[in-house]
């Protein structure tokens, strides 16, 4: 889970605090009351600096924002050069204007934050009723959910 915007550091007390209080009530670890199926692990990911939260297993897809032209060999070369302290931005060749990278259309959902909160090895994809709440005390309203395959 993401923060809606990409500047938004996840409150790592507000989280600390959220996860001792699920493990002291049981919640934790399996996770069933947070989502269907449960879950394996909780935690906060706080990388030193925005990063990309992507599937990281094939058929990750990159479209223009303008006229949904495939770009993931632009992106890929852009996101790299980005990490190596490149501008945040590519310059489209489906629609020859400048996209910051945070704008391009990705399938499945991708997103850039300052950090995350990482659910990992869900029985399910949805939160159930009245843990949201919980969850955007730590990364702000209007959180973005992020799946993916990990190796």
């Amino acid at each position: 889970m993401l923060p809606a915007r990409i500047e938004r550091i996840p409150d790592a007390a507000a989280f600390e605090c959220l996860h001792a209080t699920w493990t002291s009530d049981g919640v934790l670890p399996g996770g069933t009351t947070l989502v269907d199926g449960g879950l394996k692990r909780l935690w906060l990911d706080l990388p030193p600096g925005p990063t990309l939260y992507a599937n990281q297993l094939g058929g990750f897809r990159v479209r223009c924002p303008i006229d949904g032209g495939t770009v993931a060999g632009t992106f890929g070369a852009a996101l790299q050069a980005w990490r190596s302290g490149g501008p945040f931005s590519m310059p489209c060749p489906s629609c020859d204007e400048t996209h910051s990278l945070d704008t391009l259309s990705m399938a499945p959902p991708g997103g850039f934050a300052s950090g995350a909160i990482v659910f990992a090895d869900v029985g399910s994809a949805a939160l159930r009723s009245g843990v949201l709440p919980s969850l955007e005390a730590i990364v702000g309203p209007t959180p973005r959910v992020v799946l993916r395959r990990a190796v």
